[in-house]
């Protein structure tokens, strides 16, 4: 005969990105990130801050990639920045923010 399929356990919380890193892209004004992939995550949120990275008000959303890396573009360059990245997943699922890590824009 055959073995039926059980259920899968429900995905009740994201894992963080890990990994996360700035590459000095030399292209004027842009700052690639990259990170680990995370499991079951749909797209990622790339939020930045250009000022005091504890300053939640600060920081804004500058885009959604499903991939594990983002160029932030249209920076002042030579400017450093703040970026952290959020998972999300299906039905509204999300993690916490990742660690903080700053780059240089080119």
């Amino acid at each position: 005969g055959f073995e039926s399929r059980s259920k899968g356990t429900p995905v009740l919380l994201l894992d963080m990105p890990t990994n996360l890193q700035t590459i000095f892209t030399g292209v004027s004004g842009e700052l690639e990130v990259r990170w680990s992939r995370v499991q079951h995550a749909i797209n990622f949120k790339v939020s930045i801050n250009t000022g005091d990275p504890l300053i939640e008000k600060d920081w804004v959303v500058v885009g959604y990639t499903s991939k594990a890396r983002f160029t932030v573009t249209g920076q002042e360059s030579g400017k450093f920045i703040n970026v952290r990245v959020q998972p999300q997943g299906r039905k509204g699922l999300k993690s916490e923010v990742s660690q903080t890590v700053r780059g240089l824009a080119a």
